[in-house]
Parts: structure tokens; sequence; C-alpha cells
């Protein structure tokens, strides 16, 4: 979808979650859709064990 469509859908979002009073919680590849409108915003760290292995860890993102 293009970004003015994700946009708006984002819009949407905030808005229902206000009416709501609720959380919305929702998985992007691109932050940018939600800079202005997240409260907090989580990212994984990956790391590869000994063993030839991947962990992921999620993370709490700056602002």
């Amino acid at each position: 979808m293009d970004k003015t469509r994700a946009g708006a859908i984002v819009a949407d979002f905030r808005r229902i979650a206000m009416i709501e009073r609720t959380t919305v919680i929702m998985v992007t590849h691109d932050l940018t859709l939600v800079d202005d409108t997240a409260d907090r915003r989580f990212g994984f760290r990956l790391a590869t064990t000994a063993g030839g292995g991947t962990v992921s860890t999620c993370v709490a993102l700056g602002a």
C-alpha cells in the first residue's frame, strides 16, 4: 500500500483508540508512519549464539 493510504489508516487507528479508550498495537517496517502517533516503539536486537543460532530480544526504541 502507498504511504498516503497507510498514513490514513494510522490516523483512523488513533481516532478509534481515543474514542474507545484502548490501545492499538501496530506492526510496521516503516517507523516513519508512527513517528507522530506512537507513544512507545519497540524493535528487535538480533544476536548470534556460540552454537550458530539466533536470539532476538525485544527492546524499546528511542523517540
